[in-house]
Order: C-alpha cells, then structure tokens, then sequence
C-alpha cells in the first residue's frame, strides 16, 4: 500500500474518514491499478458498470446520448472517483457513456471485492457512505444551479469553483455541462476575460 500508485486513493478515502491501518491495508489488497488509452472507453452505454475507479492520472467524459448531441454530465480528473453508479449498484446496463480523454492510469475495485469490503471493513463502509453523501449534495446542488441559475450565473460559479473546467476541458463538453451552446461559452469567456 506503500505505493505511489495508491497514495492519491489512500488521500481521497482519509478525507471522508481515517480507517485504521489494517483496514486500508485490507482495501488496498482488493484494488489493482489498470492504464486506458486515450479515445478509449471506462465503460460503454448498454453494458454493465463491474468497478468503480479512482484516477491517478489522465480525464474521462462522462456523457449520454442524445437525439441530436452527446450531452456532457461530468469531466472526472485525477483523483476523481469514475463509475456509472446506478449500473454499479443495481447491476443494470449503463445509460451513459465513460469515455477516455487522455491516457489514464487508474486504482480500480470490481463489484465482488466492493460486496466483501462493505460487508467486512467498517472504514471502507464508512467511507463509501460518507463518499455518497457528498456525492449526492453535489449532484444536488448542480440540478438547483440548471435549473434556478441563468447561463451566466452557471458560468461565474464555473469559473471561480472549478476553473479547470473552463481552462482545460473543450468548450464543446464545458458548454454542455453548463447547458448552453458552445457559442454562448465563448461569448460569456470574453465578458469574464476567463
């Protein structure tokens, strides 16, 4: 566990709780790192989500289908957290998309060693709860902005919340988030000189 490769998923699960040291030793044994190429896929729409993976490296889209664009959900970054939690937990075809936008090397953990985890390892369970909740008020908090906040108030918190966003993801998936058009970024990035 003394790895670099884990100490950015060891950081993550000690900001929601402090498992004991031989409980992070008994979750590092049921993860293994995998890389995935760039324009490659963490899990493809129609199929079963089987990990849940941490991002030492490199983004994924998150993103749906639509009649007439992909719509953008989320950009994951490192040390981001990327699954398709509804097909996780119910085991059910995935209604998005978890496509690899850079070369990317991840800490994964498959549902059956997630199942013995939670059952055995109170931190890890802790952790998972407490990993959920913050999750849940996120996603919470950005349905409220989509629907309360015009473009341009979306776009202010963007930029002093999560500028990465603006200055790394490409427009066309940033204004998609955002739910506008990738004209309407570019216009609203020149009035903020972001």
């Amino acid at each position: 566990m003394n790895s670099d490769a884990f100490s950015g998923i060891i950081g993550a699960i000690n900001n929601f709780c402090k498992p004991s040291g031989k409980e992070m030793e008994e979750i590092a044994s049921y993860f293994k790192i995998i890389p995935l190429k760039k324009d490659g896929f963490f899990l493809k729409e129609g199929q079963v989500c089987k990990n849940i993976g941490f991002l030492n490296s490199g983004e994924i889209r998150h993103f749906y289908r639509a009649k007439e664009n992909d719509v953008t959900r989320w950009i994951s970054f490192e040390n981001d957290f990327v699954t398709s939690l509804r097909s996780f937990i119910l085991q059910i075809p995935s209604i998005e998309n978890l496509q690899v936008l850079t070369d990317c090397e991840l800490v994964v953990i498959d549902r059956k060693a997630f199942d013995i985890l939670i059952e055995k390892n109170i931190g890890f369970k802790d952790f998972y709860i407490k990993a959920l909740e913050y999750n849940y008020i996120t996603i919470e908090d950005r349905v409220f902005s989509l629907i309360e906040k015009s473009a341009e108030e979306r776009f202010e918190w963007m930029a002093k919340n999560q500028l990465h966003f603006i200055q790394k993801v490409a427009v066309m998936y940033t204004a998609s988030m955002l739910g506008i058009t990738p004209r309407h970024l570019s216009r609203l990035r020149r009035k903020f000189k972001v």
